[in-house]
């Protein structure tokens, strides 16, 4: 594939006297290349170094150096998971603004992770990753379990289903899905966390109630909303977790593409990411629009590192 770089552990670094005792010393680099992921109950974390998808949806490019800049956050991290395995398996590029292709790649490198009974945690890079990220469950569960209704919880300010109107980028993933559902027969399953009514123009809402796609505003997030969530959860044998971290303040998460100074606090995001977990349905995860070009004092990619750390947990728990 020429479009990757395997893992490189210069972007996991630390006390070397407590390697033990952090995540930079217990991570595995075992899986140099995709096609040899080892076969056990075990997270994979997979970068998707690409920001093509913002720059042509017009928004501030840098999110193709957020896979290592949340890795080098992670690194410092203290390791409470024991003796449970976290392997790197490097980074998806993008080559010649050829975004298209990156997401056939990271499809393909999801399905062999779920294909070596791994949990993939994918570290983005524009959100366009959600559309060959989608593609990769899909792609594995059709070939060998079947599933109809896999359900997309979405944290994010913004629907991201913007119509396709010559070629995709970062605002079009979901409506893409959407698209190739329809086409297969089948109804998305789509729930957004954290939209803001600013961020989103009237023909959002609009192709949202097309689709019969139900959301929560960022201000119900703060109030009790577990109960359509859980009901969304209900219906779907299977779920995909995908977090934008724009769903927060820029008070909490500067280096984003498209900040905005209302959203969600980290607390009630990660709150309900953990009461999701427990459903015991999720199999596959990202974490979307990391941009260290405009982040401020690393406190974006500290963020990030906290949600990967609050996923491997709450996966590693339903094992034990």
């Amino acid at each position: 594939m020429k479009n990757y770089n395997p893992p490189n552990s210069k972007f996991w670094d630390g006390r070397k006297s407590e390697e033990t005792s952090y995540w930079f010393g217990n991570i595995r680099f075992d899986n140099l290349s995709i096609s040899n992921i080892k076969r056990d109950s075990s997270i994979s974390i997979l970068g998707y170094a690409c920001d093509e998808g913002v720059r042509r949806n017009q928004g501030r490019v840098g999110a193709a150096e957020g896979p290592n800049s949340i890795r080098k956050a992670t690194s410092s991290m203290a390791w409470h998971l024991e003796e449970h395995k976290v392997y790197d398996c490097g980074n998806i590029l993008c080559l010649g603004a050829n975004m298209e292709k990156s997401q056939e790649s990271l499809a393909l490198a999801v399905d062999q992770i779920l294909s070596a009974e791994s949990f993939p945690i994918v570290l983005g890079g524009g959100h366009d990753m959600a559309y060959g990220h989608y593609n990769g469950i899909r792609k594995f569960m059709d070939r060998n379990e079947g599933f109809d209704k896999i359900g997309i919880i979405n944290f994010d300010a913004h629907f991201d289903l913007r119509e396709v109107t010559d070629i995709g980028n970062s605002g079009t993933p979901f409506f893409q899905i959407a698209q190739d559902e329809m086409a297969r027969g089948r109804q998305i399953q789509y729930l957004p966390i954290g939209i803001q009514k600013e961020a989103n123009i009237v023909g959002l809402f609009k192709t949202a109630d097309r689709l019969q796609v139900d959301y929560l505003v960022s201000d119900e997030v703060r109030n009790n909303c577990y109960s359509k969530v859980d009901s969304f959860i209900a219906n779907c044998e299977l779920l995909y977790i995908s977090l934008d971290l724009d769903v927060f303040s820029s008070a909490y998460a500067p280096g984003v593409s498209a900040p905005s100074p209302m959203g969600c606090s980290p607390k009630e995001v990660i709150a309900l990411l953990t009461h999701i977990m427990k459903s015991k349905k999720v199999v596959s995860m990202d974490i979307a629009e990391m941009n260290p070009l405009y982040d401020r004092d690393g406190l974006t990619a500290k963020l990030a590192s906290r949600i990967v750390s609050t996923a491997a947990e709450s996966y590693f728990k339903l094992l034990d």
